[in-house]
């Protein structure tokens, strides 16, 4: 069995929501500080030729205006006792509330993982099977057009995809699919109150 290292692994803070505001993750990734609005694991289960799973975990730049922009927050591919400890040391270091998995049946999975419980109190977790399409050629191309485009970034973390290119690309595929069908949520912009002036004098004189 492949040991995690995390001596280059990133942290992620979590602020929970306050009022109208959307809560956010905060962390150091590649030495730079960003805020994420939207923490998401894909998960691969092991099928038929495909011995391996495989995990990854993206982070959404929060940004009101613009594209989509998907950081490779760490990822993780092996045999599925491995994968299934990595997912939960990843809940706890980079505290993401959603589980994109490959096919409807995994998520029977999911439910029962003790280790996904970490934090449930303040940090909620959901799962959703990704469409059909993610794992065709039209989800590959998504992902080839947003690494095209700058909008797909991972450091060394693409690195561990190379392991296993078709699992790796099924996780990523139905994290990234899903993630484009259902957009990020930010809280309506904050408008000024209106300043009315008066003129100095009586109505109608």
């Amino acid at each position: 069995m492949r040991v995690l290292s995390r001596s280059n692994s990133v942290i992620l803070g979590y602020k929970q929501q306050i009022g109208a505001d959307v809560p956010y993750w905060f962390g150091k990734v590649a030495g730079a500080d960003r805020k994420f609005v939207r923490v998401v694991a894909g998960l691969a289960m092991p099928i038929h030729d495909f011995v391996n799973g495989a995990v990854v975990v993206l982070g959404e730049l929060y940004r009101l205006t613009g594209p989509m922009d998907l950081t490779v927050l760490d990822a993780y591919i092996g045999e599925w006792g491995a994968v299934e400890n990595a997912l939960t040391q990843f809940r706890r270091d980079l505290k993401f509330d959603h589980v994109i998995v490959d096919r409807e049946e995994a998520r029977e999975l999911i439910f029962r993982m003790r280790g996904l419980r970490h934090g449930l109190s303040e940090i909620p977790l959901v799962s959703y099977a990704c469409q059909p399409y993610a794992l065709t050629e039209v989800g590959r191309a998504k992902i080839d057009s947003m690494a095209a485009d700058n909008l797909l970034h991972g450091g060394e973390a693409m690195f561990e995809l190379d392991r296993d290119e078709n699992q790796a690309g099924r996780a990523l595929q139905a994290a990234v699919t899903w993630m484009q069908e259902w957009p990020a949520y930010y809280p309506p912009a904050r408008r000024r109150a209106q300043v009315t002036s008066h003129h100095l004098g009586y109505e109608g004189l």
